[in-house]
């Protein structure tokens, strides 16, 4: 699909190079047991590698003109079945998406227990961060016909807010601690920015999240939100110690001590079980 009508307030970058979508889709390693939903399929060059590698995949994408032209392009896709019977687009802005309607329409008729659904997509680098909260926040265990099972998500964003999710101590990050009250993070590879078109500003990064966290399991949704605030709290300066950032909180320096951290740590220096530790 000879596609050039890019539309810069999307965010529009599709990935052109054969070799790189072959990695990508390596990395993602769909099955034929799996469903897929896709956020912002663009062209449909990841899509045509999905269809026929998973066995049912939703495409949701906001351009109305490439919605059209992705029915068109895959109209006539030889597969054993049907193209209906394996996949869809849906014109959608994803922030606005209802993902238990999604996941529903996409195992409908589905009586197997544990059902593998894998979320992916190449993701407006400016609108990044609420799409992955709205996806990682979201409680799948409410969604009954998973039996269980939590989803795999492999988002390709800006190289650097990749590197942030998957941050570790010494060197972690607000948003690696924000992402581990829902999830963990893996950094899998970069995409360099001449691999896109039109070229962005910036590399690109696979980040894989896998939902839930043994560590935040038994919190409520309300001390989720809390210890948030807290970690929020404690990286306000991030290059100022622990204590300076939380001296209009009442908190007591023993604490610290307690838990064996120095007196002049830095948010960056604390592991996500520590943050917990010091939160309880």
């Amino acid at each position: 699909m000879n596609y050039n009508n890019f539309k810069k307030e999307l965010g529009q970058n599709f990935i052109r190079d054969e070799d790189v979508l072959d990695d990508f889709l390596a990395k993602i390693d769909p099955k034929e047991d799996e469903y897929i939903i896709e956020i912002g399929p663009g062209d449909g060059a990841l899509t045509e590698r999905l269809i026929p590698n998973s066995k049912k995949a939703i495409s949701i994408e906001v351009d109305g003109e490439l919605v059209g032209l992705l029915n068109i392009k895959f109209k006539d896709v030889e597969l054993e079945e049907p193209i209906s019977n394996k996949w869809k687009v849906t014109n959608q802005n994803v922030l606005a998406l209802d993902i238990s309607k999604t996941i529903k329409e996409l195992i409908e008729n589905n009586k197997e227990k544990n059902i593998k659904i894998k979320i992916v997509g190449s993701l407006p680098y400016n609108i990044s961060k609420p799409i992955i909260q709205k996806f990682i926040e979201f409680e799948y265990d409410t969604i009954t016909e998973l039996n269980g099972s939590t989803p795999e998500i492999y988002f390709l964003i800006q190289k650097e807010v990749a590197e942030d999710y998957e941050a570790k101590a010494p060197k972690s990050s607000f948003l690696s601690n924000y992402l581990q009250v829902y999830a963990k993070a893996k950094y899998l590879m970069t995409i360099d920015k001449e691999m896109f078109e039109p070229e962005p500003k910036v590399d690109g990064g696979l980040l894989k999240i896998t939902i839930g966290n043994e560590l935040t399991k038994k919190m409520s949704l309300e001390e989720k939100q809390k210890l948030i605030k807290f970690i929020h709290a404690g990286f306000a300066s991030p290059r100022k110690t622990l204590l300076n950032n939380f001296k209009n909180i009442d908190f007591d320096l023993n604490k610290l001590k307690e838990l064996k951290l120095k007196e002049l740590i830095r948010p960056a220096e604390l592991s996500f079980k520590d943050w917990i530790n010091l939160y309880k």
